[in-house]
């Protein structure tokens, strides 16, 4: 009998180390266990949660759109983040930024078919309202064309289209030019 108790009491100092090992792992793993980028769209979220008029003048050209899209993502739930039933609540300039930006930036490290797979696929039409907005229309016509395309093969010659489009109308330019133009559209607390 005494042999099966220590037993029994080793069995739950074990069982005692172990869940602390592993709520020790869990809590590393949720503090450092990010990569750069999920550090940095924290870093930005934080930086751009609150757009001021001033802010937004003092951040540079070359991080405007993504300045924007931080600041429309710190709006989100951060449990149950849902970008397309929210983006199109927020003004028209921030759905149509942050829309094209998320679609253009899958679209510049993949295709349509990476695209139509991920999370910013659901975001596809609403960046073809936007880019026609922002005053592309060339891009926004080939994602549409991707939209109702029917092959593989299809969709690979839209995104041909939509690389030479965004070169042509020089997409990047058109985000910025829009913000630096409409900047009302992309303030917090400020009538538009």
């Amino acid at each position: 009998m005494i042999t099966a108790a220590i037993s029994l009491s080793e069995q739950n100092l074990i069982t005692i180390a172990v869940l602390t090992v592993v709520l020790i792992g869990l809590y590393l793993f949720n503090r450092y266990g990010k990569t750069e980028s999920d550090h940095r769209a924290d870093r930005l979220e934080r930086q751009y949660k609150e757009m001021t008029p001033e802010l937004l003048a003092s951040v540079p050209d070359a991080e405007l759109a993504e300045a924007v899209v931080a600041n429309a993502f710190a709006k989100l739930d951060k449990q149950r983040p849902n970008v397309y039933a929210e983006l199109p609540k927020m003004s028209p300039g921030r759905c149509a930024v942050v829309s094209t930006w998320l679609v253009d930036r899958e679209l510049d490290s993949a295709d349509f078919e990476t695209l139509f797979a991920s999370s910013a696929g659901a975001l596809a039409e609403l960046a073809a309202d936007g880019m026609e907005r922002l005053g592309a229309p060339r891009s926004a016509a080939a994602v549409r064309a991707a939209l109702v395309a029917e092959s593989e093969e299809q969709r690979a010659e839209t995104h041909a289209d939509y690389v030479e489009a965004r070169e042509a109308e020089n997409l990047s330019q058109k985000m910025i030019d829009y913000i630096r133009e409409f900047t009302g559209e992309f303030l917090d607390n400020q009538e538009a």
